[in-house]
């Protein structure tokens, strides 16, 4: 009968565990002490931690802490992914889109984002509903970039919730339903997305799927003219010429 090894496996996740949390003291402490968190996160992702090699890759794909090396962290981000990390998933993927740190491949960007997104994660969906959208690494199909842009929006992400108000009130991938819009544009501006601002500010002010309303359409135009909207700042000094301050 051969001998097992499990209380030694046994003994590398809790090792490893043990950097993990050393080192998140590190990274969380004020001020930050990347360097120093570097060597355990190293030592962690040796035993196999996803989250160590995860972390590590971020801070190597951005130099933070460490000397920038996108290759190696193309690398980490393989390890932690091949681990079930989702988020590793995605950046991963995001490197095989624009060919940062490995060859560009779209089909494999794509099937990175669809692990991802079988995971759970948010961003992962809405990669997924773009490639769907735009025909990369796929064949092209709007049923399929909403249903995925759909999931990314009811996991809270704004950029799915903007183009799943989009597709509403458009009717691209599903049937135009002009409150359903309204419903994801607010979604996604309570998260401070500018275009889903200014989308909404334009449905107040002509009465697309509500109530016309000129306040709400000021407020929500200078909301999209604060995070840096151009035409909604156009639009909203247009109005403030124009409309009675009482209107306003």
């Amino acid at each position: 009968m051969s001998v097992g090894h499990t209380g030694d496996s046994r003994k590398e996740r809790r090792n490893g565990r043990q950097l993990c949390r050393k080192a998140s003291r590190l990274l969380f402490a004020r001020p930050p002490k990347l360097r120093a968190a570097v060597p355990l996160l190293e030592a962690a992702s040796r035993l196999g931690e996803p989250w160590a090699a995860y972390t590590l890759a971020t801070m190597l794909e951005r130099g933070d802490g460490i000397r920038r090396e996108v290759k190696r962290a193309a690398r980490l981000y393989r390890q932690a992914a091949t681990s079930g990390d989702s988020s590793a998933a995605v950046n991963l993927g995001i490197m095989y889109a624009r060919g940062r740190g490995v060859e560009r491949n779209e089909k494999q960007a794509f099937q990175l984002f669809r692990r991802a997104a079988r995971l759970g994660n948010a961003k992962g969906m809405y990669n997924l509903g773009l490639y769907y959208d735009k025909g990369r690494g796929v064949s092209q199909s709007d049923r399929l970039a909403f249903r995925w842009f759909f999931k990314a929006a009811t996991h809270g992400d704004p950029d799915a919730q903007r183009i799943v108000g989009y597709s509403f009130h458009e009717g691209v991938g599903t049937r135009a339903d002009a409150e359903k819009a309204i419903y994801w544009y607010r979604r996604a501006a309570k998260q401070g997305d500018a275009v889903a601002l200014f989308n909404l500010g334009l449905c107040y002010l002509y009465g697309d799927g509500t109530r016309p309303s000129m306040r709400m359409a000021i407020r929500n135009l200078s909301g999209a003219a604060k995070r840096g909207h151009k035409r909604a700042a156009k639009l909203l000094s247009k109005l403030e010429q124009n409309v009675p301050a009482e209107e306003r």
